[in-house]
């Protein structure tokens, strides 16, 4: 398998105001309304706002607009064939999406502790269908930043989670497993939409509260597993690291654009443009494990160039793989005065997921 499946990037140069009104298909008593599925919160969300960047933009929109129609259709095709027998000699072993251990902890850093402020940082995950693991760091300059936090972590991890059988036409299909440029347009296509859907729910969150959007501004880091491939999503600082099937620890590096235009600044989710994302997809079968985190305790366990990784981050994959990880642990580690040294006392977040070990 080539190794450019390893990691698919997003390199779309525009953004767009999307509208794909009435697309709607019913055959053979299948009813696929594209709005109300996907695309009512994150591709028709009125208080949403992409800024065109350059005269292309016509371009752009024509494109995606072929790109949405053509995923519907392909989405269409599968709930028709869906229960259709195939050979299974023709199909290639996928990853578990059952057998997964998750664990993670958010804690309020000793910087805020000691002014009397809350964690700023969110974590929330699923496995209900497929691991979900969702992350967001409130921005400082937040003046609610955890609500923001808290409302991105639960509404995009619920969103994702009602979705699926969509994944199922791209995460754990096989047949994509040769078909680079597919794979391409369908990580720019999520991307898109979790950006928008995202941008969505902190407007919808301010309007409720009558805040501004900056009130509740934060990154926003996630993972969904699939039987052939896993997608990775960031947005601002953090890390998603990955243990492959060598224990070998991973960094999936986010670009350029996220770190802001000013030393120790970030990207926010209310600022974004789909340039300042980064995502792709990685190999599930070459994945034993993955873990996402927050900045307060990236900087601990992670290099800048993000060439190394903290030996203890394999110890907790063991640990969680042999159910024997607890949240508490995870606190109890954070506040230790290893953990501390030489830190700014950030607030501290991490998910980790494992495949179980069988007994």
């Amino acid at each position: 398998m080539s190794n450019k499946y390893k990691k698919v990037i997003s390199n779309s140069k525009n953004t767009t105001n999307m509208d794909t009104n009435n697309m709607t298909t019913n055959d053979n008593n299948v009813n696929v309304k594209t709005e109300t599925e996907i695309s009512k919160c994150a591709l028709t969300n009125t208080n949403t706002n992409i800024t065109t960047t350059n005269e292309n933009n016509e371009i752009m929109l024509n494109k995606f607009k072929d790109l949405v129609k053509d995923e519907f259709k392909q989405f269409k095709d599968f709930l028709l064939n869906k229960d259709k027998i195939e050979n299974p000699e023709n199909i290639p072993i996928g990853q578990t999406l059952t057998d997964w251990n998750i664990c993670g902890e958010s804690v309020v850093g000793l910087a805020h502790r000691r002014r009397n402020e809350v964690c700023q940082d969110a974590i929330y995950y699923a496995n209900n269908t497929r691991p979900i693991l969702v992350l967001s760091d409130g921005a400082g300059s937040g003046l609610v930043s955890e609500l923001g936090s808290k409302i991105l972590t639960i509404g995009m991890c619920r969103f994702f989670n009602s979705l699926n059988e969509e994944f199922q036409l791209f995460l754990d299909n096989y047949k994509l497993l040769n078909d680079e440029e597919a794979i391409k347009e369908k990580c720019d296509y999520w991307s898109l939409i979790a950006l928008n859907h995202a941008k969505g729910l902190l407007e919808d969150t301010a309007i409720l509260n009558k805040r501004n959007i900056k009130d509740l501004r934060g990154t926003l880091l996630f993972v969904i597993v699939g039987k052939y491939f896993t997608f990775h999503f960031q947005l601002g600082d953090g890390a998603i690291i990955y243990q492959n099937k060598n224990e070998e620890l991973k960094v999936i590096l986010p670009n350029e654009n996220s770190k802001g235009e000013f030393a120790n600044q970030t990207i926010f989710v209310d600022e974004a443009t789909i340039n300042d994302i980064q995502s792709g997809v990685l190999l599930s079968n070459e994945i034993n494990a993955i873990a996402l985190m927050s900045d307060g305790i990236t900087c601990k366990l992670v290099s800048t160039d993000g060439s190394k990784v903290a030996g203890r981050i394999n110890t907790w994959f063991d640990l969680l793989a042999n159910d024997n990880l607890t949240r508490d642990q995870l606190t109890s580690m954070f506040y230790s005065q290893e953990m501390s040294e030489k830190t700014n006392y950030d607030d501290r977040s991490i998910i980790l997921a494992t495949i179980k070990k069988a007994n």
